[in-house]
């Protein structure tokens, strides 16, 4: 999926006649990501609730949000090879995380406060199914661990 900025023909009824010029393309998510997604930046300390007058919940910082967009912009790619790959949960997790879970496949994948990412393969041996990745690494990098890389190369 994608945005597009262009200067476009209307005709009389309202409908593009024709894209004159394309200024730029973006990468964009699915607006039930996107609206999750801003639903969470308003999480606010104490969103949980409170536990003996002591709030609980943190807000989640904006390089979580940065690394679950590239991250679901990505799993975008999977869609025509495992079309459940976009069939998927996004929670706050109450230290100032996120995770994503998915309703059909054994993967979940935190994005934790300290900036690592935990994936989970649960279809994977006991031993072989956690693997924690840096902030750093490329979504693509976290994606074929979980599917076992033989997708999408």
């Amino acid at each position: 999926m994608c945005s597009l900025s262009v200067v476009c023909k209307i005709n009389d009824d309202g409908d593009i006649e024709s894209i004159e010029q394309t200024y730029g393309i973006e990468e964009t998510l699915p607006e039930k990501f996107t609206s999750r997604l801003e639903a969470l930046a308003q999480l606010s300390t104490g969103w949980y609730g409170t536990q003996d007058g002591v709030p609980q919940g943190e807000p989640i910082k904006d390089s979580i949000f940065k690394n679950v967009q590239s991250f679901l912009c990505e799993a975008l790619s999977y869609t025509s090879s495992i079309p459940q790959i976009i069939d998927l949960v996004i929670f706050p997790q109450i230290n100032g995380g996120i995770q994503i879970e998915w309703k059909e496949l054994d993967y979940e994948v935190d994005f934790e406060p300290d900036d690592t990412i935990n994936a989970f393969a649960f279809s994977k041996n006991e031993e072989d199914c956690e693997k924690m990745f840096a902030a750093d690494c490329s979504p693509n990098e976290i994606l074929n661990w979980m599917i076992g890389g033989e997708l999408n190369d």
